[in-house]
């Protein structure tokens, strides 16, 4: 743990020197390009040799084209790093909301349907979901969403993403505080049936609990 950290701190210290390098060559490209350029016009206009002010524009152009070669894709990380996250959120909240939703109705076609195909082909799902708002005393009058776990599974082509809630502090108008752990595909590249809600959990206050689904 104690080598970790200092490891870490110097990967850090690396990749953002790295970073200042290419910004700098970046910058350092665009100025002999404006230069040569510049440069260029005006010999011409004298009747001057142009072939060194020829070199600083091929220069320029070579160092921001090196440059550009690291800047784009890390911007384009950065990207989609954040969309990804935005998504995740969003899924995270739709999900979540579902299922709560469908606890307060007990409608059980509009839970099963948030579900993996695979799981909805499962004869005992409907009877799982009734015995799971069963469980549930009362009608849900608060309750808390914390932030996902979040997993990536890459197989080059057949990328697969899940996700881990968690729903705490549910708390129905009896008195009663429950929590909800659910397990979701977000992401089956291979297999699209498999995307979907996998399995649920629901665990009372004295730690008795329900499953429904794989979970």
């Amino acid at each position: 743990m104690a080598l970790g950290l200092p490891l870490a701190i110097l990967a850090i210290i690396i990749l953002a020197v790295l970073a200042l390098f290419v910004i700098g060559m970046f910058i350092v490209g665009i100025i002999i390009f404006i230069i040569g350029i510049v440069k260029n016009k005006s010999n011409k206009k004298k009747g001057k040799p142009t072939k060194l002010w020829k070199i600083f524009i091929i220069i320029g152009i070579l160092l921001i084209a090196i440059s550009l070669f690291f800047i784009i894709p890390a911007i384009d990380a950065f990207w989609v790093t954040e969309k990804e996250e935005a998504q995740l959120n969003e899924m995270k909240y739709r999900s979540s909301n579902t299922i709560v939703e469908a606890i307060k109705t007990e409608d059980v076609e509009f839970l099963k349907n948030a579900f993996t195909k695979i799981e909805r082909q499962k004869a005992t799902l409907d009877y799982q979901i009734i015995q799971m708002y069963d469980f549930i005393d009362g009608n849900i009058v608060d309750y808390t969403i914390e932030e996902p776990d979040s997993s990536i599974e890459d197989y080059g082509k057949h990328i697969k993403k899940y996700q881990f809630v968690e729903i705490r502090d549910i708390k129905t108008d009896t008195g009663n505080v429950y929590r909800l752990l659910f397990r979701e595909c977000r992401m089956n590249a291979e297999d699209k049936r498999q995307e979907g809600i996998i399995g649920i959990k629901v665990i009372a206050k004295d730690n008795t609990f329900i499953l429904v689904g794989d979970y």
